[in-house]
């Protein structure tokens, strides 16, 4: 029993983070329009 425990708050905690990484790009992006897509994408193939 105990095990199930833990490990449904390690996917807890896996989760949340999963929700602030994705709430960190969303905030970095969120002027971004169509236009600057290009410029994303190149800056991702340079990555």
């Amino acid at each position: 029993m105990y095990i199930f425990i833990t490990e449904a708050f390690k996917q807890q905690a896996i989760a949340a983070q999963a929700w602030e990484k994705l709430d960190r790009a969303r905030a970095k992006y969120a002027e971004s329009t169509f236009s600057d897509s290009v410029a994303l994408l190149r800056e991702d193939r340079t990555r």
